[in-house]
């Protein structure tokens, strides 16, 4: 089951966003992160956005944020591994606290099951280093599933853009027009098949 999260609390912007900004604020021994970072309106010399570019070094050339993010790591003493994975544990503990608002003690018996999404150009070293940031999350390996980001987008359209109307064998287009991949898949009895 996919749910958007749209309500946010106090220390959130006003509004409504489906999107959490991937921002650190290491200050101190304090982390900011997210919404938490951006709330003021003003983001201080120790910013960091677009650290999760810096998992594939090949893409970081492309966004000047992930150049500078680069640049704030080394001063910190961090890896861009660490700084993904104190990342993604301030986000399971968040969700964490809403799942358990929700569902109290039933959570305790569920199986989570945690998918992360990365670029489609992606090398395997960079997954691989999606995982360990991952893991220093303490999301448990034999839960995750990395899928990539077309695919995830293809998966969402079908369940939420009239989801009755997808057939056997149709086939998709997924364009993602601000980081230039294309990508087809056609509809089979296992899922989707990237063509």
């Amino acid at each position: 089951m996919i749910r958007t999260r749209t309500r946010h609390s106090h220390q959130e912007p006003a509004g409504t966003s489906e999107k959490v900004p991937t921002l650190l604020s290491y200050r101190g021994s304090k982390l900011a992160w997210g919404h938490q970072v951006d709330h003021s309106g003003e983001r201080p010399d120790t910013t960091i956005e677009g650290v999760k570019l810096l998992l594939d070094p090949s893409q970081t050339y492309r966004f000047k944020p992930a150049r500078d993010a680069e640049r704030l790591l080394q001063e910190l003493n961090k890896t861009p591994v660490q700084a993904v994975g104190d990342f993604l544990e301030r986000l399971v503990a968040h969700l964490m606290e809403i799942l358990n608002r929700r569902f109290s003690t039933a959570l305790q018996s569920m199986e989570l099951q945690y998918i992360l999404t990365v670029p489609a150009v992606w090398s395997d070293k960079a997954k691989d280093a999606t995982m360990r940031a991952a893991h220093l999350a303490n999301i448990p390996p034999s839960a995750l599933t990395l899928l990539s980001e077309p695919e995830a987008a293809a998966i969402y359209a079908i369940h939420t853009v009239q989801p009755n109307s997808i057939k056997l064998n149709d086939c998709l287009i997924v364009c993602d027009a601000g980081g230039g991949t294309v990508v087809s898949y056609t509809c089979t009895p296992q899922g989707l098949m990237s063509v």
